[in-house]
């Protein structure tokens, strides 16, 4: 039984560092404005699998670039669609330009039928402690995965500029309304789904999570890494730290010391 408890221990110590490479659908990078130049247009692009971007960042020692946003390269675009001509020269100091990234797969089904998504979402975080999307069912999160699967179906290429009223547009699938965080059944949480471009340092983050629900209903996030932007648009993908050996130890200490407390508790008793 202490065997199982402290496997147990190091296993969570250890999900919110590690990837469970699955089949996934990609990831879009999307941003819309709400005022000014570009509110009638949506950017969206598509990074690739998961699993391909955080084998990139894996092999190039924890960080690999993705792309730019100005001049369009690795993402299949050079021309009118580049952020710089949707949103103005001042894209990224603008607070009203906000951007996140979003995917879904669906795979297996639960005991009453209903198929288990897989969601992907990138929430604010800047060198802050960021919330993952609330986690649920795989019934309610089926949810959300309509409504990003809709964008996939309607991405024409890598790289595109979308008017803000058509049928998978980002805007659309989001329901950035009043209230509304994140593609359907997140609306009723507080978590924040996307950040600004307005980069008053270096560059401007979002962490990203994987989302998986359970049979039971409360579900598991993991973060898998950081998506940066910087002032000139290079877009690139950081794998979230893995705790040292040390950090093991600790936190295998911690708990050896718990159940030391504990047996003296229970012997002062008997």
């Amino acid at each position: 039984m202490k065997k199982l408890i402290i496997t147990g221990l190091i296993a969570a110590a250890l999900s919110g560092a590690a990837f469970a490479a699955e089949t996934s659908s990609d990831l879009i990078l999307g941003f819309r404005a709400f005022q000014g130049t570009g509110s009638g247009n949506n950017l969206q692009i598509d990074l690739g699998s998961a699993d391909s971007i955080v084998a990139a960042a894996n092999s190039a020692g924890g960080t690999a670039t993705l792309g730019n946003l100005v001049t369009g390269a690795t993402f299949g675009n050079t021309g009118a669609n580049t952020i710089d001509t949707i949103y103005g020269s001042s894209w990224n100091t603008r607070s009203d330009v906000l951007w996140a990234v979003v995917g879904s797969t669906t795979s297996g089904s639960d005991p009453l039928g209903y198929a288990k998504s897989t969601l992907w979402g990138s929430s604010i975080a800047n060198g802050s402690a960021s919330s993952p999307w609330t986690p649920n069912t795989a019934s309610s999160q089926n949810a959300g995965t309509s409504k990003i699967g809709v964008l996939y179906a309607n991405m024409t290429g890598t790289f595109q500029n979308k008017l803000t009223s058509v049928t998978g547009a980002w805007s659309k699938q989001e329901l950035p309304g009043s209230g509304s965080l994140g593609f359907g059944w997140f609306n009723p949480y507080t978590t924040q789904l996307e950040n600004t471009t307005n980069i008053t340092g270096s560059y401007v983050s979002s962490d990203l999570y994987s989302i998986s629900p359970t049979d039971t209903g409360t579900g598991l996030a993991t973060l898998l890494g950081t998506i940066d932007i910087t002032g000139t648009g290079a877009v690139t993908f950081t794998l979230a730290p893995i705790p040292e050996p040390s950090t093991y130890a600790m936190i295998l200490g911690v708990f050896a010391l718990g159940f030391v407390m504990l047996r003296r508790r229970q012997q002062v008793t008997a």
